[in-house]
């Protein structure tokens, strides 16, 4: 419930107020306040007369605070201060200044996301980030459900949300060092494979398609298949040699790029490549998040 203030309380009246108790000079405090003289000592006039006592001297000698005038001073002057960060709070807000904006990514935005990211906190410092990783059918949920502000997802999204293509992403096979001959040749593949690995369907359903598509043009139906949770989980198995893992290539470079413990072949036909992109709502008010938007939109290699 929002407080009533009295009518009384002028808050031009106490600018006023303030600005003279900080110059004791009425001109000095008319310039400060951008008005006329006059209009300053009908401020101050008004303000004795509500308070019933006199707040300044004023004689030959200038203008200083009576006894009671500051201890108004020091009584007013934190409330003050507070209604001036409050507003200037709210103007940076409006502004897209300051805030808190909420981000959904995976592993295949990371790149992007960290340069953008680089760029967006230079221009807006005070502005805080809240990541959340998230599959990309969860993030268009959190945003249509007002919980994300933007996203970085699969292949488009509906109707309700603004998309922009940002890069690529690919099926990437896994594999031990010591059998990396296992994944050099589509032939060998078809021959030497023991089990699979791969993520939990659901997880990212924009991509189970492509693993699944994969599988059987491989004619690895009847192989075993083990189901884990994380990328990080399924190369690790891999690199003890239990199988191949089949991930993503941005999820693989992004935690094991430079390892020698595993081998990698990244699938370069176009069935096993999609887009990422990124998601917000087509009608965004909010200016701090069409601030983002137009930033990664100009940073994507992507052009309109």
């Amino acid at each position: 419930m929002f407080p009533d203030f009295p009518s009384y309380i002028k808050f031009d009246l106490l600018r006023s107020f303030i600005a003279l108790a900080k110059t004791l000079h009425y001109g000095s405090a008319a310039e400060l306040l951008n008005v006329s003289q006059p209009s300053l000592s009908k401020h101050i006039n008004r303000l004795e007369d509500l308070l019933g006592t006199a707040l300044f001297k004023r004689n030959r000698h200038g203008t200083s605070l009576t006894p009671f005038g500051q201890q108004f001073l020091d009584d007013i002057r934190p409330a003050m201060n507070n209604i001036s960060l409050v507003w200037d709070h709210n103007i940076a807000r409006a502004k897209g200044e300051k805030g808190n904006i909420r981000i959904g990514l995976s592993s295949s935005s990371i790149p992007f996301l960290s340069q953008l990211l680089f760029f967006f906190r230079q221009q807006y410092p005070h502005v805080s980030v809240e990541f959340s990783d998230l599959p990309s059918n969860a993030q268009i949920a959190a945003l249509t459900e007002h919980r994300l502000d933007v996203g970085f997802v699969h292949n488009g999204t509906p109707d309700v949300l603004s998309y922009h293509p940002i890069t690529m992403d690919r099926l990437t096979l896994v594999t031990s060092w010591n059998m990396k001959e296992n994944i050099d040749h589509i032939q060998k593949l078809q021959r030497s494979a023991n089990a699979l690995i791969r993520l939990n369907e659901g997880l990212y359903p924009s991509v189970d398609f492509n693993i699944r598509h994969f599988i059987l043009t491989m004619g690895w139906t009847e192989l075993p298949i083990y189901y884990v949770n994380n990328a990080t989980t399924a190369i690790l198995l891999a690199r003890c040699g239990i199988g191949i893992a089949i991930l993503y290539e941005s999820a693989v470079h992004g935690l094991f790029g430079s390892s020698e413990d595993i081998a990698t072949r990244s699938m370069v036909d176009s069935s096993y490549t999609w887009e990422i992109g990124l998601a917000w709502r087509t009608r965004e008010e909010n200016p701090m998040v069409q601030k983002f938007v137009g930033l990664a939109r100009r940073l994507s290699p992507w052009t309109e």
